[in-house]
């Protein structure tokens, strides 16, 4: 094999090992295993405006995919009404350290935010009305 080969094998290996140090990094894991480990977990989110009985709007995003815009740096932002806005950048760290069952929620005067982690395929937690 030659030099230049060599070169460009390691040149790879190490920008690989650069790339996973920094994407861990910025995904901001929990140290010991969360309960949605393994499980492909969702992440669920809704808009409850008040006087309304159902949710407003309501989402259900693959946490991989969320994962994959907070690493690289995509804004993942939800707009709701003219100024309220959620970064994802910003509750990632408290979001995925919630324990199983558990919601963040944002309040304005206009509605609440609901946000939270569950395993697909499973029913949403029977305190969803807030």
């Amino acid at each position: 094999m030659s030099k230049t080969a060599r070169f460009i094998i390691l040149g790879a290996c190490v920008l690989a090992a650069i790339l996973a140090v920094v994407v861990t990094k910025r995904l901001d894991y929990p140290k010991e295993r969360p309960w949605w480990a393994g499980r492909n977990p969702v992440v669920r989110i809704q808009v409850w405006e008040q006087g309304k009985e159902m949710p407003t709007v309501s989402m259900t995003l693959p946490k991989k995919t969320l994962d994959q815009m907070v690493a690289f740096g995509f804004p993942p932002t939800i707009s709701v009404g003219e100024k309220n806005e959620v970064r994802f950048g910003n509750v990632w760290h408290d979001l995925q350290r919630l324990p199983r069952g558990r919601k963040l929620r944002f309040e304005d005067g206009e509605g609440a935010l609901l946000i939270w982690i569950e395993p697909k395929g499973e029913p949403a937690p029977a305190d969803s009305v807030p």
